[in-house]
């Protein structure tokens, strides 16, 4: 070996050789094609990996030349310096042809979604993008950004900016109103118009929305004391969830079934978290509704609606009159030590439409066991999520845990104990077992009709419905119902801070970085270089 490292040391000049000729070509190359290409980004990097080579086995020759004064005062300078400029020269064609760029932020804020990239590159038309903005404006810049990152995803995707001061006609022919901004899609005939909010997840909604075939209209049922619809201002409100669904092709609409029944008009029926039980009348509302090919989200809170809750199991669904337990100590990640606060992992999911793609945990709060019931015909039922395998549905409510710890124990022989099941799905594959009508009088039913019930509707209140994979299970439950193949887009990850810089600092920022510290390097340089002409 020591034999060989001298061998290879004495005639390692011939790499420094064969590099600068590699180097050579590639420079040739970029001067006639006007590019480097394949071929010759391959001979630049390998010219620079022998010149490495050369200057790690000859380091001592090296090093003897670079520490003579001859080289600091005279050619050697003049190399050093030639070699920095073709690396600057080469770094920069590289990075030329081969633009790339990376999100570093610990929240992916600046990259798209894996659902915007999704949608981008799924265009099968070309869309053009009318955006009026006044010029300059923060708005502006930041949708300029946002669109450069989807027209690196697309090339059927085209921006043109206007100013509508600058271009008063034509922002009146298309009824330029909003001071702020305004943002047209166009696609064939059809078009889609921003007016407010102009993120990431707002476009890829608008986007979905441009080219979706229908809408889709959900009916929330009222009377109950069900949660407000149009709640986004405290914890427990679901407004958010209704948010996201009508920025896209979803209008939700209070509906009383006690005095006007269910609309066969409505794609769904939501039904969230009610505390006074149903009359008769509205279960078999729901339940004929259900056997004409219906569909509903039914979140029943634990120890509520007992009526209700029995009659559910007609759709293959046992609800318990427990409260699920789960002593993991995964809730301690996110502060919380209720043994009632129930998160899932995606391992505890089932292999369902609804929850396959969820990447992440889903807090579902305090729970009750949703089963799918066992040996029953006319339905396809699938068990969505469980709990832990030291979970249980806690029965025993007699016993106050705040004053005794040990209250609350799973009992074998009365509970459901280990991996208990929270959330059901179910299709009506025979509507007769449905029993709203006698088998003579099946005419008028379509199989086909769906139930999702969870034990909850904690998931999807406003202070968990950001946190974890809640949204996509709640709209991934809303798309699995109403038949809408393109799924609810989320936007970014998480919160990041953006730096906003105005003219006048910005500026600043641009003279220091281009004129006044490259200008100060030069200066000491030619003092260093006056004081050794004088020396």
């Amino acid at each position: 070996p020591v034999v060989l490292m001298q061998f290879i040391s004495k005639w390692s000049w011939i790499f420094a050789v064969v590099g600068a000729f590699f180097g050579a070509i590639a420079v040739v190359l970029y001067m006639v094609i006007g590019e480097l290409g394949t071929v010759g980004t391959l001979l630049l990097v390998a010219g620079g990996s022998l010149f490495i080579a050369w200057a790690v086995f000859d380091k001592d020759n090296v090093q003897a030349g670079l520490s003579t004064k001859q080289f600091r005062y005279g050619s050697g300078s003049v190399v050093v310096t030639a070699l920095a400029i073709m690396l600057a020269v080469g770094t920069l064609v590289v990075t030329t042809r081969h633009d790339v760029s990376w999100d570093l932020g610990r929240a992916g804020r600046f990259s798209l979604s894996e659902m915007s990239a999704q949608t981008a590159q799924g265009l099968q038309e070309e869309v053009s993008v009318l955006a009026f903005f006044p010029e300059g404006s923060l708005d502006e810049q930041l949708f300029r950004r946002l669109m450069e990152s989807y027209q690196g995803e697309t090339d059927l995707l085209s921006v043109d900016f206007v100013d509508p001061d600058s271009s008063p006609i034509l922002a009146a022919d298309n009824d330029i109103t909003n001071a702020y901004g305004t943002v047209i899609l166009q696609a064939g005939n059809r078009s889609q118009r921003m007016e407010s909010e102009f993120g990431e997840e707002s476009f890829t909604n608008t986007l979905i929305r441009l080219f979706s075939a229908e809408d889709y209209r959900l009916c929330w049922s009222t009377g109950h004391l069900e949660i407000d619809p149009d709640d986004d201002q405290t914890a427990g409100g679901l407004g958010f969830a209704v948010l996201k669904l009508e920025g896209r092709n979803y209008s939700v609409t209070k509906s009383s079934i006690l005095t006007d029944g269910i609309d066969a008009a409505c794609d769904a029926v939501i039904v969230a978290a009610p505390q006074r039980d149903w009359e008769v009348a509205e279960r078999e509302a729901l339940a004929e509704y259900i056997a004409g090919g219906g569909k509903a989200l039914l979140m029943i809170e634990p120890r509520s609606v007992p009526e209700l809750s029995a009659d559910i199991e007609r759709y293959g669904v046992i609800l318990g009159n427990d409260l699920v337990q789960d002593p993991e100590v995964r809730g301690q990640a996110i502060d919380v030590a209720d043994k009632a606060f129930v998160i899932v992992l995606p391992e505890e999911m089932a292999l369902h439409p609804i929850t396959e793609q969820l990447n992440g945990p889903v807090l579902l709060g305090a729970s009750r066991t949703v089963a799918a019931a066992r040996g029953v015909q006319g339905y396809v039922l699938h068990e969505l999520m469980i709990g832990s395998d030291e979970s249980w549905g806690e029965t025993n409510f007699e016993r106050n845990p705040l004053e005794d710890p040990l209250a609350w124990q799973p009992n074998l022989d009365t509970e459901r104990v280990g991996s208990v099941p929270l959330m059901v799905a179910s299709i009506i594959a025979d509507p007769l077992v449905l029993g709203t009508v006698s088998p003579d009088m099946a005419g008028g039913l379509v199989p086909g009709g769906a139930v999702v019930v969870a034990g909850t509707a904690d998931f999807a209140r406003n202070d968990l419905y950001v946190r974890g994979a809640n949204q996509d299970l709640f709209e991934n439950i809303i798309g699995w119902l109403v038949d809408d193949e393109a799924p609810l887009a989320p936007g970014p990850s998480g919160e990041g801070d953006e730096l906003y810089l105005d003219f006048v600092r910005l500026s600043i920022a641009v003279l220091t970085a281009v004129i006044i510290l490259p200008g100060l390097a030069v200066l000491l340089a030619m003092i260093a270089a006056v004081r050794r002409r004088f020396q």
